[in-house]
Formats: C-alpha cells, structure tokens, sequence
C-alpha cells in the first residue's frame, strides 16, 4: 500500500469519527420531539367482533374542537398520530348512505392519551334500526320530500324521498322518534308523526302525510348595527306543535317557508354587542307570510386594554387580543390600533376567569412603530379576569416582551410615480344640422327580488 493511499484511508477514518456524534445528536433530537406524543390505534367492529368495512374515524379535543378524520381499512382498523396527552373524543360513523337499511349507529367514545404510550380503542357497532314509509302531500305522493326523524335525546336523521315519495331511514339507534316531512316546494304542511321505541335490527313502517297549506314567517332583526353584514341561524318554534324550523338570518331578515300554522316564538343568538333573547312573534296562517320583527335590547360585556412595548413603552400596532373562558373557548378576538389599544367584546354574560393573550402572527409584527421594520414579539397575557353583562372592563397594560429587530423592512411609504397630465384635445365642430327630438324616458316598474328562504330543519322539543 502506497503512502498516499495510507494517508486516504486515515482521513476517512478521521472524518468518519468526527460525523458520528453529530449524527447521533440529529437522531436524539427527533426522538425528544416524539417524547411529547402519544398514538391511538383501535378497531370498529359489530357485536360479534368482526371487523366491520366503510367506517370512518373523527376525533375531537376535549373542548370539542373538530381536529380531523379518517378512513378506517376494509377491517375496521386504524391508527392515529402523533397525538398531545390529553383528553379526546372519538366518533366511529358508517360511510353507507342513511338510506341503506345495514347502516350502523355512530359510536363516540372518549380516549385519554399519554406521552410515549399507544392507548388502544374498540369501537363495537351493533345493527341500526330503519323507518321507511311513504310521504303525501295534499293527497298526493310527495316526490322528493324532505324527511327527518328526529329522537327525545336531540339527535336527528335526515333523507330524501325517491320520485314516488318513498323513504327509508337506516342506521338508527334504539329511541322514540318523530317524523317531520316537508314536500320539495313547502307548500303543505303536518304535524309529526309518532313512532314508538325502534328496536335495533329491527323496522317500521310510518307513513306521513301533509293535510294543510302551509305558511311563511318573516321577521326583521334590530338593532340594524349589530347584524350589518352577519350571516346567523335563527330558530323558530312552534309553540302547539313544538316543531321548531332554523334558517340563516342575513343583513338583520331572517325568512322560513313551509311552516305548519299556528303561533311561533323566535330565537335568535347573540349579534355584535348584544345578548340573543327569545320571544313570540306573532301567528303563521295558512297560505300567507306573516311580517313581524325582534329586537335585542340587552349589550353583552366587554374588555378594554392597552398593549405596549416592553424596551420603549409605547403602544405596539396590530397585535392579536383573544379573550377565553375558563375551558379554553376563544369568545372573541381583535387587532390592536395604532396607540396599541384594543376592545374586545360581543353578547357576553357575566362570568369570571378569562384570560386575555397576546400575540403577534408568526411571531413578527410589521410596522409596530414608524422607526422600526418588522420585531418579534413574545406571547403575554393576563388571567382571572371578570366581566358583567352590560358593562366594561379595563385590563391593565400588557407589555408584549421584545426581541429582535429586522433592519430590512423599513416603514416609508413609498412615494407614488407621477402620472403626466394629458394636454386638452381641442373639440371638433359637428356640421350643423336639425336638432333631434328628445325621446321620453320610460319609467320602469322596479322588479322586486324574492328572498329565498332557508331550508328549515325541524326537531320536537323535549
């Protein structure tokens, strides 16, 4: 072996023996950051424990954010990660039509998981209950009507009639039910249909019928302010029956079609800084509208602060306030001004330990004063706060902590590019001839536009 070969193969060596360490901090770092994870792995099976295929996985966090689904295999099994420790609620859900009579019940099943631990889950599905039927109309079938059956435990199941006004409701769990049916122009209407105690594996014949016109409701919301440009549902019952039918309120008017005659009371959640009430508003009739109107009357809470920078103290520009309650539920948020004030508040109630955080996107704020270009900021908050329904509360001065500034974002607005002024065209002189006679403006009928009403959805109360 030559020298030059010997001295090779030594730096091969050497270089080797300096990359091993690094490599083995590389790999430590990636399992510490595993550390703090936990998995579920399980399966969906009948009662039996055969595995059970076209099934669905959606798991929420204990405050019951949606976090995500999944496909289970064509066994049943599946797995998910990584996962925080902590709390969570699993839905196993059958993929199969609600028509289809094998359809099974939706399970939920709450998993607590841990670091470094795989928590293994069982999902057992028995067979559904089905209710099928035919849906008439004013004394004929009512092709394409819309059915849903809904149970005393508030759960309701939703389908759609075939052109002979033919339905079937599969993958019911056991309960009580009443049917509500309304044909596809929501001109009929009816009172529920009553079906006992449905076993599991079992069915039931129910057939609905609509007897009586039905009627419409349109109501104003008020103050205009507090809906402007908000999109709700809102909730009407009717207080014979106990149906109640939602439709979206959009711009302060709320509209529902294909309602069963009789008095309603309206419901309606909280908009802008005002609190949801619920109230009469008035009788639906047979073929007519009835017009009424709801106004919120009672402001909810609402919190008041400054944030400001913790090297020079003055206020920081577009951070972001979020206020929560004591489960973590964000109640509302918003940027601070220029000052680094802010105000945060809606149809809040009175209640105590809320916390306000504060924030800057990615960690980087733009502009937060006009010598700077973008800083970081650290998150702050404040906690155990207290508001009262109808009044304010001033929070005291939040100092978002500082760290580095970027030198190469400057806050100069730059100076916009003159546009040259074109030089007047002198006009031409048209040939003289006779002068037209003036045509009469037509006055127009202004063409009303209808608003379409949102499809209710109807459930009986209690």
């Amino acid at each position: 072996m030559t020298r030059s070969s010997r001295m090779a193969r030594l730096g091969a060596v050497l270089t080797l023996a300096l990359l091993l360490p690094l490599l083995v901090v590389i790999g430590s770092a990636g399992s510490s950051s595993a550390a703090d994870s936990g998995r579920v792995r399980g399966q969906i099976t009948d009662t039996a424990g055969r595995g059970l295929s076209r099934m669905q996985v959606i798991w929420f966090n204990s405050s019951g954010k949606y976090l995500g689904k999944r496909n289970a295999d064509a066994n049943g099994v599946f797995a998910v990660s990584p996962l925080a420790p902590g709390r969570y609620s699993f839905q196993f859900v059958d993929r199969r039509p609600q028509y289809d009579k094998t359809r099974r019940p939706q399970k939920d099943v709450t998993v607590s998981v841990k670091a470094n631990r795989t928590t293994q889950v069982r999902g057992r599905l028995p067979r559904g209950a089905m209710v099928y039927g035919v849906a008439t109309a004013g004394g004929k079938r009512a092709a394409s009507a819309r059915i849903v059956a809904a149970n005393q435990y508030g759960t309701s199941f939703e389908v759609k009639a075939n052109n002979r006004g033919e339905f079937a409701i599969g993958g019911l769990p056991p309960a009580n039910y009443s049917l509500f049916v309304w044909d596809a122009k929501k001109q009929w209407a009816g009172k529920s249909t009553y079906v006992k105690w449905v076993k599991s594996n079992t069915s039931r014949k129910a057939n609905v019928k609509l007897t009586r016109k039905a009627g419409g409701l349109s109501v104003d919301l008020y103050p205009m302010s507090s809906f402007r440009g908000k999109r709700l549902w809102v909730t009407a019952t009717n207080r014979s029956t106990g149906q109640w039918y939602t439709a979206a309120a959009s711009s302060g008017v709320v509209s529902f079609a294909g309602l069963m005659p009789g008095s309603y009371k309206l419901t309606v959640p909280g908009a802008g800084d005002r609190i949801g009430r619920t109230g009469l508003v008035g009788t639906v009739r047979s073929g007519r509208v009835t017009f009424s109107s709801m106004s919120l009357t009672k402001r909810g809470a609402w919190i008041t602060g400054t944030v400001v920078d913790s090297v020079e103290g003055h206020g920081v520009k577009g951070a972001t306030v979020t206020v929560r309650d004591a489960r973590g539920t964000v109640l509302g948020s918003a940027r601070t001004n220029s000052k680094g004030a802010y105000k945060v508040g809606g149809s809040w109630t009175s209640q105590k330990s809320l916390t306000v955080t504060v924030t800057a996107a990615h960690g980087w704020l733009d502009c937060p004063d006009p010598d700077r270009g973008a800083v970081r900021y650290g998150s702050s908050s404040r906690t155990g706060i207290s508001v009262v329904t109808g009044r304010g509360t001033s929070v005291a001065t939040i100092s978002m902590r500082r760290g580095s500034v970027s030198a190469t974002k400057l806050c100069v607005e730059p100076k916009p590019t003159p546009v040259p002024t074109p030089k007047p065209t002198e006009p031409s002189v048209p040939a003289p001839g006779p002068a037209p006679t003036a045509a009469p403006t037509p006055t127009g009928t202004p063409t009303p536009t209808p608003t379409a009403p949102a499809s209710p959805v109807a459930v009986p109360a209690g």
